[in-house]
């Protein structure tokens, strides 16, 4: 009789698990489903974005939106044109580059360096008749979303000792990021 009872709880706990399975595979394919936004919907939220960051007034927010709509926009087809060039070529037996191809990327790289800090300059000028100092400064540093994520992670000092007296360990910075 228990070898019986224990059968049955044990294949009823198989089709549970089979049962959740089939929920987790199904949720999986709906967000699969779902519409992407499209690069230039990308674009304009992320000018939507910087501008309420930089808490603008409203004739100078939509002023500042289209301007950097149009920063981003040639920012990003210098990118893709990159891309483009530096296509790694289809090889049949993969091998690795040679010394030339390697050369032309480099200089490739520099290249779109130099294009892409020209388009910051350019852009610059325009930022500048119409943000402050400390305005600018948010609009072109693009390491600052990440800094400003490690830093918001605060310990309390002195809730563990251990950790603090830890000759490695850096107030103001999250654990994992060292």
């Amino acid at each position: 009789m228990k070898t019986r009872l224990t059968a049955l709880l044990a294949g009823a706990l198989l089709m549970a698990g089979s049962l959740c399975v089939q929920a987790q595979q199904k949720e999986k394919g709906e967000k699969a489903d779902r519409p992407r936004w499209t690069e230039e919907e990308l674009i304009q939220r992320q000018a939507e974005r910087m501008a309420s960051t930089l808490m603008l007034d409203d004739k100078a927010e939509a002023d500042f939106i289209a301007l950097y709509e149009q920063y981003l926009t040639d920012m990003k087809n210098c990118r893709d044109q990159y891309r483009e060039e530096v296509a790694r070529p289809e090889r049949k037996d993969n091998s690795p580059l040679t010394d030339e191809e390697i050369v032309e990327r480099i200089e490739k790289r520099f290249d779109q360096q130099r294009q892409l800090l020209d388009i910051r300059e350019k852009y610059y000028k325009d930022f500048k008749k119409m943000l402050t100092p400390k305005q600018l400064l948010r609009v072109f540093d693009e390491k600052r979303p990440a800094i400003d994520h490690h830093r918001r992670w605060a310990p309390n000092p002195g809730k563990n000792a251990r950790r603090d007296a830890r000759r490695d360990y850096r107030y103001g910075c999250c654990p994992w990021h060292r």
